[in-house]
């Protein structure tokens, strides 16, 4: 019965981010009436995540969100180079380890600090990919690579400065121990799915 309840939960969530991602989309290109090309000059941008975790990573964390920062420059025509800086909270879960004992999990933090590029194949409209190296500072030890393709859709609202929804799935390269969080000898592949909306300055 839990590992039901679990699944539909897991599959919920997805159904509700698909919704907001289809209406803020929708939304963004619509009101994107400025011409302004936001693929050239550098741009500094501040947002605000929000992160649903799968897999297994999903049994032992709920939900997670955080803020992040990024700096985009173009690197030829339609392509940018970016550097981001997040900071994500995963909110710990009710989850049942070793001989069906049901612990409650301890909130970690993690700090994914990214490189990637962003390629523009039609106004507003971006795909990208990065490669992030996530620090964990609080209640997991643990240094970890993932990798991250991710689109989005970014709008001028000013000459400027834009607006940045972004959809992505961050996934370990390897499974690591959370020994740490409250669920010792258990590993896991922490993997999830992000949504970002950002406000881009143009410098």
């Amino acid at each position: 019965m839990r590992e039901w309840s679990l699944m539909l939960i897991s599959e919920m969530k997805k159904s509700v981010l698909f919704i907001v991602v289809v209406v803020l989309c929708s939304c963004a290109i619509s009101n994107a009436q400025t011409k302004t090309d936001i693929r050239t000059g550098f741009r500094l941008g501040a947002g605000a995540d929000y992160v649903l975790p799968t897999g297994e990573f999903g049994n032992i964390f709920n939900h997670g969100y955080g803020a992040s920062l990024q700096l985009q420059t173009p690197v030829r025509n339609n392509v940018n180079f970016t550097l981001s800086a997040d900071y994500l909270e995963f909110k710990g879960n009710n989850a049942v380890f070793n001989q069906g004992i049901v612990t409650l999990v301890d909130d970690i933090g993690l700090v994914p600090l990214k490189a990637g590029v962003k390629y523009y194949p039609v106004d507003y409209f971006y795909l990208g990919g990065d490669l992030a190296v996530t620090l964990g500072v609080k209640n997991f030890n643990e240094t970890t690579v993932f990798y991250v393709p991710n689109f989005g859709v970014e709008f001028p609202v000013s000459d400027k400065n834009s607006l940045d929804l972004n959809v992505r799935y961050e996934r370990a390269l390897s499974r690591r121990p959370f020994d740490g969080s409250g669920v010792a000898g258990f590993f896991t592949t922490p993997k999830f799915v992000g949504l970002r909306l950002g406000y881009n300055f143009g410098l």
